[in-house]
């Protein structure tokens, strides 16, 4: 299994990440602290469509009024998240209803994200899910 530290150390690493669902917010984010990293609580628990989704997004990344409240935005936003000097980890908190509401569009936000993480011209951004884990 991966540690957070080891993923955080190592600057040229891209991650999107899954957390174990009984890992508290709390847990991640002071292991984020101790790794020297900056950290973004994204809470989705019961958003079950994208409107619900970009708006906590919004607030959990303290977006500005004009955000659009879109994917397009989204991506826009998060090229502005993240400070030279630390990591950011951003931590989407149970999206599960939106995952089982709009498969597609939860896939399209992990893509982003996934994008996003992997575009290391870009202060560095980790993302974090944490979701219920699904057998079969």
């Amino acid at each position: 299994m991966t540690s957070l530290a080891s993923v955080l150390a190592d600057p040229a690493r891209a991650a999107v990440l899954q957390v174990a669902p009984e890992a508290s917010v709390a847990d991640v984010e002071r292991a984020v602290i101790a790794a020297g990293g900056r950290f973004a609580l994204v809470e989705s628990e019961g958003a079950a469509d994208k409107a619900a989704v970009m708006e906590s997004f919004a607030e959990g990344l303290d977006l500005p009024d004009w955000f659009g409240r879109n994917l397009d935005a989204l991506v826009d936003s998060l090229n502005d998240v993240g400070v030279d000097d630390a990591p950011t980890v951003v931590l989407w908190d149970r999206p599960d209803a939106f995952e089982a509401g709009d498969p597609e569009q939860y896939a399209q936000v992990l893509d982003i994200l996934a994008e996003r993480a992997g575009d290391l011209r870009l202060p560095r951004l980790v993302a974090l899910i944490r979701r219920e884990l699904r057998v079969g």
